[in-house]
């Protein structure tokens, strides 16, 4: 239906996925006994086949050149009364600070599957860990969904600062992923490299989205939940600047996770 293709390096990496995939689900299968080692399997095979599904979806969804929606944020978040650029040049004088928020918001597929494999080891890991799944996926489809309808080329390119103004933060910091936008927008034959496809999702915040998520699948095993707390408000904390995210993107973040949270307890409410 789209006239993009994957590059070749593309399908080498599809084709060195295959297999594990394949391995995680007969050992899903095999090991149903085995509650920990059974979701190891079962997760590990999902996330194979979510990473790369998820990102070609953001991609394909990009190509639809709606009206680029970064007036509408910049007013939202004047409405907000939040001033992107006075929050970029309050964190330009914390260098320490500006590392760690690095950290954090690279950091999260990362993080993500360390999580993982942590809710493996506390208390009713295949609950929460099919949690994690779940959610990490609803919440993805969700914000890029929506993204769609309301692509942007993000704060750090909108207000385009001086480089001058700064002294430990890159000016253009958060503006990765305007090559690939612009030609997702105006080349049809783009070629998709499933090794190099950044988020492009402004609104609503997915990084925001997985924090909140991140928190509150680690809850009620104290050793992990304060350690996630911390780690998740630095990273929501960090998406202004390392995600060039309008504050209205965090809102709409925050209220995909918790919506999507409130879905999947339904249920087991209604149950109840």
């Amino acid at each position: 239906m789209s006239p993009l293709r994957l590059s070749a390096d593309s399908w080498k990496v599809l084709n060195v996925m295959l297999p594990f995939v394949v391995i995680g689900s007969w050992g899903a299968f095999r090991l149903a006994d085995r509650p920990r080692l059974h979701m190891l399997c079962r997760g590990g095979a999902f996330m194979l086949i979510a990473w790369p599904v998820l990102r070609l979806y953001n991609h394909l969804t990009m190509s639809i050149a709606y009206p680029f929606a970064d007036n509408w944020l910049a007013a939202a978040d004047s409405f907000l009364r939040f001033d992107w650029l006075q929050y970029a040049l309050m964190l330009d004088r914390h260098p320490t600070l500006i590392q760690l928020m690095d950290y954090s918001y690279t950091g999260l597929s990362t993080y993500s599957i360390g999580l993982f494999v942590i809710l493996l080891l506390g208390r009713d890991p295949t609950r929460r860990c099919q949690e994690l799944m779940v959610l990490f996926f609803t919440s993805a489809l969700i914000c890029s969904s929506v993204g769609m309808l309301f692509p942007a080329t993000a704060a750090a390119f909108h207000y385009r600062p001086q480089s001058a103004l700064f002294h430990n933060v890159d000016p253009w910091v958060g503006i990765y992923h305007m090559r690939h936008l612009l030609a997702l927008r105006t080349d049809p034959q783009h070629v998709l490299d499933l090794n190099n496809l950044p988020g492009l999702v402004t609104f609503p915040s997915f990084h925001t989205a997985m924090g909140i998520i991140a928190i509150y699948c680690s809850r009620g095993t104290p050793w992990l939940f304060w350690p996630s707390l911390i780690i998740n408000i630095l990273m929501i904390s960090s998406t202004p600047l390392f995600g060039s995210h309008y504050l209205i993107d965090v809102i709409a973040g925050a209220v995909v996770a918790l919506g999507t949270i409130l879905f999947i307890r339904r249920p087991r409410d209604v149950q109840a």
